[in-house]
């Protein structure tokens, strides 16, 4: 191609991304300059202002001149989302149906964020733990809130007035009210459930075969390809994490100072620390609490087999009885020395349904 061909087609083409660049910019401007100044533009306007003013500014007043930006922003979605006809569901002009505005839900989503994560952000300066959780339960019912008052409001010779909504209105209202209290309910269940899975981990691995809301899902092709372990009770972990401290507490001591550990008073009192330690230290939940550690000794060829047992006392989907996680320790004594030692070893951790006999309670 010709160089002056070139260079023409780079003019058009600069002359264009131009164009574009200065209708981009005025179409931006016109969104934010108020064609009045009773208008939502107005709000964004003193937002932004006064959000600007509080970088300049320090201590309580920037505090309280931030707290003023989202007041202005809520104030301005509002208005803006609701003047917005795009925004209404189910509205049919010719049949004269307003409709539903999804303002109301718009701006309760912000106002929620607003009043539980970045009110108590900004007054205690640290992000609240639950503050995600409750904006979330309490969204659908502030919208709802939000949607409904302009039902009971009215203006009359430029005051405005409280009204009684008409009775086809109220009952919109009553449904209305009704799903969305609903819908906050299924929110706050679900973090409910969380909580309890948190605190109360052993449930994932019970039975959901018969709940009428909780489904157990099957691991994925590709979690069995990498491994994809079934989540198992903490009574395991809890066996598990008893193994080292209980090698650590038998072995290589006398034998006959061990075989004095291994009566029932003396073993009952170190097999309780042991299993408070391994506790703590595979971080405490309330779960701990329903799990009781128990111990038994047998003889077996030159030495002793210590059986411990931790049983689950919290509830089951089982109704024959709780099953008990076991784990078997080999205790035998050590004679290359002139005087016998102990050695520990411990074998993986057993139970689950159909292993054993039930503990009922």
């Amino acid at each position: 191609m010709p160089k002056f061909l070139q260079k023409i087609l780079n003019f058009l083409s600069a002359v264009i991304f131009l164009k574009w660049a200065a209708n981009f910019f005025k179409a931006t401007i016109n969104i934010f300059v108020p064609p009045t100044p009773f208008s939502h533009q107005t709000l964004f306007l003193l937002s932004l202002f006064a959000y600007f003013m509080s970088i300049l500014s320090d201590g309580i007043v920037r505090k309280i001149l931030l707290a003023v930006v989202g007041i202005f922003l809520i104030l301005g979605v509002y208005w803006a989302t609701t003047a917005n006809k795009e925004l209404w569901i189910y509205r049919d002009p010719k049949a004269k149906k307003e409709g539903l505005p999804l303002s109301a839900w718009i701006t309760g989503a912000i106002f929620c964020i607003y009043i539980f994560v970045f009110l108590p952000m900004l007054l205690f300066d640290r992000i609240s733990a639950l503050g995600g959780q409750v904006a979330l339960v309490a969204w659908p019912i502030i919208s709802v809130i939000i949607a409904a008052a302009p039902n009971f409001m009215k203006l009359e010779n430029d005051e405005l007035r409280a009204k009684t909504p008409s009775p086809p209105r109220r009952q919109n209202l009553v449904i209305l009210f009704g799903v969305n209290i609903l819908v906050s309910c299924w929110f706050l269940f679900y973090f409910l459930i969380q909580n309890w899975l948190t605190q109360y981990p052993s449930l994932m691995a019970d039975d959901f075969t018969q709940s009428a809301f909780v489904t157990k899902v099957a691991p994925t092709q590709l979690e069995q390809q990498i491994g994809f372990k079934p989540k198992q009770p903490r009574g395991v972990n809890i066996l598990e994490a008893m193994e080292l401290p209980l090698q650590e507490q038998l072995n290589g001591k006398l034998w006959s100072e061990v075989e004095k550990l291994l009566l029932p008073e003396e073993r009952a009192k170190w097999v309780t620390t042991i299993a408070e330690q391994a506790k703590t230290k595979l971080s405490p939940v309330k779960e701990d609490r329903l799990w009781q550690v128990t111990s038994d000794v047998s003889s077996r060829d030159s030495g002793y087999t210590l059986e411990l047992q931790a049983i689950w006392q919290g509830p089951h989907s089982r109704p024959e009885g709780s099953f008990p996680e076991q784990k078997s320790c080999l205790i035998t004594p050590v004679y290359p020395q002139t005087v016998a030692t102990s050695s520990v070893k411990c074998e993986p951790v057993k139970g689950g349904v159909g292993k054993q006999e039930p503990i009922v309670f």
